[in-house]
């Protein structure tokens, strides 16, 4: 039997060995993971060419869209925030 930290291990061990595969098919992929139910685990590690999105909404097919055209980084979260008004 497993708690929920092993199986989110698991599946995060499992689509790191899928990603490498497609990584090697097309160097250039992104992936792109919702977590529909966030919490404090992520479904992949933080890099340039992965998105981790927590929760859903109508929005979330617009950072998806500039994600894809644009790819992100940490400091493109940063600068978007910087920019709101508070």
């Amino acid at each position: 039997m497993f708690d929920d930290r092993e199986v989110t291990q698991l599946i995060a061990a499992r689509l790191a060995s899928l990603e490498q595969k497609l990584r090697a098919r097309n160097p250039h992929a992104k992936l792109i993971c919702i977590d529909l139910k966030p919490n404090l685990d992520k479904q992949a590690i933080d890099r340039a060419d992965i998105l981790n999105v927590g929760g859903f909404s109508d929005t979330v097919f617009d950072v998806i869209t500039s994600f894809v055209k644009e790819g992100h980084d940490a400091q493109h979260w940063v600068k978007l925030i910087d920019q709101i008004e508070v």
